[in-house]
């Protein structure tokens, strides 16, 4: 019995040796760390789980259970979810005769990158033209940034229309850009050579991938236009390559001595250059001994030999 005594103090002793050395341990930053606070919630406040916030919507609910076996994480099917709802009940709202709820079903349009807004929007569109209570000015710009390629002969009216109290010109040939539908570079080009809609409709010509479009942005090459318009010039030109190279020709050969438009053709040089067309450097070549000093000192650059050789 004496024995059982002695070896339960021990025992005691040992575990109360043990718990003190641990405990001195978390206290002085060593390897054993301390439980972190549970955070506080304010007075007042609720928690609720994602799947409690989602439980009075039956469409996230639907939406939830018919996707359930996508590959993508929880929150992020959630998000898309309540977007295609909310989708859903703008499409019910544009169909109503009550003008607010009307409004509010286009708007929501408006804020979505959902492609089932285009065809509702068109017509969203086409109402406010006859009607003309401000909506065009949410209405145009989302039509671009869906790429609604069935806006566009709609848009291209908009931009066409010159009637001195219609203020949707710059923000059609915008949207034009933005779909990049090649339908619409007629109307673009000369929209180009318009005051009011000329700077966005030179940005939105410089995107696109067509020979026809490389006229207007030499054209946008003049000294004395806007350096935001030059540079979407020169970014537009090249990115067309080689199909700029026939128009970046013709228009390097007109000099006039009066009107050198030195940097002009000092440009028109350098994307002839960076073209590597072999009948852009025979005309580089034979350009080293042209009249206008900076001219020739571009084209030596790319032909490898000093002006006049």
């Amino acid at each position: 019995m004496g024995s059982m005594c002695r070896l339960s103090v021990v025992l005691g002793t040992i575990l109360l040796l043990v718990g003190t050395a641990a405990g001195q341990v978390a206290d002085g930053g060593g390897e054993v760390a301390k439980e972190p606070p549970a955070p506080e919630i304010p007075p007042g406040a609720s928690v609720v789980g994602i799947d409690e916030l989602v439980a009075g919507d039956a469409c996230v609910q639907a939406c939830l259970h018919e996707n359930q076996m996508v590959a993508v994480g929880y929150e992020v099917l959630l998000a898309r979810c309540r977007e295609s709802c909310r989708v859903d009940r703008a499409l019910e709202l544009v169909k109503s005769t009550d003008p607010e709820r009307y409004r509010e079903g286009v708007l929501i349009l408006c804020d979505t990158t959902d492609p089932r807004a285009a065809a509702p929007l068109v017509e969203a569109l086409r109402r406010d033209l006859r009607e003309r209570t401000g909506l065009w000015a949410s209405i145009i710009p989302a039509l671009g940034a869906l790429r609604a390629d069935e806006a566009v002969p709609l848009l291209i009216g908009t931009l066409n229309d010159l009637d001195e109290f219609w203020l949707g010109r710059e923000a059609s040939a915008r949207a034009l850009g933005e779909i990049g539908n090649p339908e619409a570079i007629p109307a673009l080009t000369a929209a180009a050579y318009r005051a009011d809609t000329r700077a966005d409709a030179i940005r939105a010509l410089a995107g696109f991938h067509d020979a026809r479009v490389a006229e207007p942005l030499l054209d946008a090459l003049q000294e004395g236009e806007e350096p935001e318009v030059r540079e979407a010039a020169l970014a537009g030109l090249r990115g067309l390559g080689l199909l700029a190279v026939p128009a970046l020709l013709e228009a390097f050969g007109e000099y006039n001595p009066e009107y050198p438009e030195t940097a002009r053709r000092v440009e028109i040089c350098t994307l002839l250059g960076e073209s590597g067309d072999p009948g852009a450097l025979a005309r580089l070549r034979a350009a080293r001994s042209d009249p206008d000093p900076a001219v020739a000192h571009c084209a030596a650059r790319y032909t490898g030999g000093g002006r006049g050789r």
